[in-house]
């Protein structure tokens, strides 16, 4: 993809660049971190990336978290952030944000166009999200959306299908839909609030970080402890048994996935997807299908819920506590948006 699309278009459009192959899980981490040094085994240089102007992955959603996971761990992530934009080639079996920022955009799915988002220069902001477990208390930077239940069970297990890309959620969906789980927990949120962050206030030139500290007064003083029982006034709690739930701040999961047709990257808030019981497995069969145009949201077993923050405190097990894709702590965990977070091109 590179070599016959990526790095023609961008010599052509006159972009300098350099190139990292990863070699292994965390490498891109690791690249983040890495200081200016001669450390090549052909004697080249490694720059910081505080040297670049825009850092692009070109592989799934997940090479995407290991670049974003490196930077958190740097002291000057803020000023980076500011300063750099990102952007995505999809060339993993999901590509649920190149599908999101294209769709976007209205340009139809394909690394081409992804490729040409980009060499345009045109950037805007896009909205992130802060997840913390109860667990160990880890904190989780999330780009994409938060899965528990069927969805997450779908995704998960099969991996053991890899080898078919994303051709996999389809057939696993068909096996966990015959098989189907029940997964009881609490879920609460905090509703969008009259005060909350609006794009339109903002700029493509104007601070980023000083609408998510903005923001961040607004909603993380009425987080919970994640420890902590008892609620902020203004949550809203509920028991259900759930068949899915699905916490998202993007339109797509997948290239094939429109599962919030009406989020936007840059609105503020995560849209939750929710089934429960009852609804028939005729129904459920009829979700799931729809799941790839956006039709699921016209049954009345598709539920939305709009919010800024949520917290799940499942009952039953059974089921795998997945953001962006990848597994973390099972247990009680909560989220909160982070408005306009960082600067993708688009």
């Amino acid at each position: 993809v590179y070599d016959n699309t990526v790095k023609i278009m961008l010599e052509e459009a006159g972009i300098d660049h350099d190139v990292l192959i990863t070699e292994r899980a965390g490498h891109a981490t690791d690249r983040m971190l890495e200081q200016n040094q001669n450390n090549n085994d052909d004697g080249t240089s490694v720059r910081d990336v505080s040297e670049y102007d825009a850092i692009i992955a070109i592989g799934g959603d997940g090479i995407l978290a290991e670049v974003l996971h490196g930077l958190k761990k740097r002291s000057d992530y803020d000023a980076l952030m500011r300063k750099i934009n990102f952007g995505i080639i999809g060339c993993g079996s999901c590509n649920g944000l190149a599908a999101s920022i294209l769709h976007a955009k209205k340009e139809k799915y394909g690394r081409l166009e992804s490729t040409f988002v980009i060499c345009k220069g045109k950037w805007s902001n896009m909205d992130l999200s802060v997840y913390q477990t109860a667990t160990n208390e880890s904190l989780y930077t999330s780009f994409l959306t938060y899965t528990w239940g069927m969805i997450s069970d779908i995704d998960i297990e099969s991996e053991i299908l890899r080898s078919l890309g994303e051709f996999r959620i389809d057939v696993w969906a068909i096996w966990r839909w015959i098989n189907l789980r029940t997964y009881k927990g609490t879920f609460s949120y905090l509703p969008v609030p009259t005060n909350t962050f609006n794009k339109n206030d903002v700029g493509a030139d104007d601070d980023a970080n000083s609408n998510i500290e903005n923001t961040k007064a607004n909603i993380q003083p009425r987080m919970p402890q994640i420890k902590s029982d008892e609620l902020p006034s203004g949550w809203i709690t509920f028991e259900a048994e759930f068949l899915i739930l699905w916490a998202s701040h993007v339109t797509h999961a997948a290239t094939k996935t429109m599962h919030s047709p009406d989020s936007t990257l840059d609105d503020g808030i995560f849209k939750v997807l929710i089934v429960r019981r009852p609804c028939s497995k005729f129904e459920l069969l009829k979700i799931l299908i729809g799941l790839e145009t956006g039709s699921h949201v016209s049954s009345p077993k598709a539920e939305f819920i709009d919010c800024v923050a949520f917290r799940l405190d499942p009952i039953s097990s059974g089921s795998f506590s997945n953001v962006d894709g990848e597994v973390v702590e099972p247990g009680r965990i909560q989220a909160y948006v982070q408005p306009s977070a960082i600067r993708f091109f688009s």
